[in-house]
């Protein structure tokens, strides 16, 4: 009985794996599906007309032409921040310096990280040896979903730009620290994957104890600085290896002459478009058949246990059996024959009738 048994145990634990396996194969194919790399593509026009800068940038997102959809550029980018950063000669023989645009305050020519508060929003000027910077901050939003590009006016014949586009983050994405990425190989994900990556960890490699106390091993250990903890405080353990999300920064310089600029960004994004190949129907019968699997496996535990004792000691078994069905034929007798239970029953019944 207990070779067979051991052998049934074998076999449990083998389908579980293989049920278990099946399931993950189909969660990444279904996430795969719906994953695509999108090209977003920048044209950057500038023109000089009568010695100002007039800058456009109009934007594309280009589709991998899997469908007839095509995405716009605020599909992934929230909002773009343009940093315009204008060298002015200065004289350094001169003691002060007049700016028309500052709140009545002067530049020192001696000091050289002065930085004062300006009348224009979002613009500052900050003097470095003979030069002065004149930085100003626009930020564009779209707010109309048929214009998809943008233009400013520099007032100067040369300027630096640093654009840096915001994502979009609808599903908060994290980016995680070193040593969490090291660990699940994966350099950025939602909160409830990273639960559910460090579940799989820790179930393959037997950390989790039945009162939910994870045991960490040295890759855990170099991760969250424990030697244990009770896994519903993983969420909590996780907060000091999330941070947001990097953005996209890249410079270029305007002159005096009439340019023109391409620039190409590829992004792993989610597909707005197309539906998943693999349905939640399939997911849903993998998990129905993963629970019937457990719950047999909780009523064979259990009959083993009953035969087991039994096995050992037939005579107190069935004394021990036969006991406690007297104990509750017993109880269920006496609370039957009282008579208050009786009358109270009695009530109950009428009401109902």
């Amino acid at each position: 009985m207990t070779q067979k048994f051991e052998n049934l145990k074998k076999i449990e634990n083998k389908i579980n794996e293989l049920c278990l396996l099946k399931k993950l194969q189909v969660e990444a194919e279904h996430r795969k599906r719906i994953k695509c790399v999108k090209t977003l593509r920048l044209f950057i026009n500038t023109n000089v007309i009568k010695e100002k800068i007039f800058i456009r940038i109009d934007s594309r997102v280009i589709n991998d032409f899997k469908n007839s959809e095509i995405m716009k550029f605020s599909d992934l980018i929230e909002r773009t921040y343009i940093f315009t950063e204008e060298i002015i000669p200065t004289d350094a023989t001169t003691e002060n310096i007049s700016l028309s645009n500052q709140t009545g305050k002067k530049y020192d020519s001696e000091d050289s990280g002065y930085i004062s508060q300006c009348k224009q929003p979002g613009s500052s000027f900050v003097q470095e040896g003979t030069f002065c910077k004149n930085v100003d901050v626009y930020e564009w939003i779209n707010q109309d979903s048929f214009i998809e590009s943008f233009e400013l006016r520099c007032p100067s014949s040369k300027i630096n730009i640093n654009l840096v586009l915001v994502l979009k983050n609808t599903r908060n994405i994290y980016k995680l620290s070193l040593s969490l990425a090291s660990l699940l190989s994966v350099a950025s994900s939602t909160k409830p994957n990273l639960v559910g990556l460090l579940y799989k960890y820790v179930a393959r490699n037997s950390l989790l104890d039945k009162n939910n106390v994870v045991k960490c091993d040295e890759a855990l250990k170099n991760v969250f600085l424990i030697d244990s903890f009770v896994f519903t405080e993983l969420p909590e353990l996780l907060e000091e290896h999330l941070f947001p999300i990097d953005n996209i920064e890249f410079n270029f310089i305007c002159n005096d002459e009439n340019k023109f600029h391409c620039i190409d960004i590829p992004l792993e994004v989610d597909d707005l478009y197309q539906q998943p190949k693999i349905y939640d129907k399939g997911v849903y019968a993998l998990e129905r058949k993963i629970d019937s699997v457990s719950k047999i496996k909780t009523n064979l535990e259990k009959r083993s246990t009953i035969i087991k004792e039994f096995i050992e000691s037939p005579i107190n078994f069935i004394n021990k059996w036969i006991c406690l069905e007297l104990e509750d034929f017993s109880n269920k007798t006496n609370v039957f024959r009282d008579d208050t239970v009786q009358e109270i029953m009695y009530d109950l019944l009428k009401g109902v009738i």
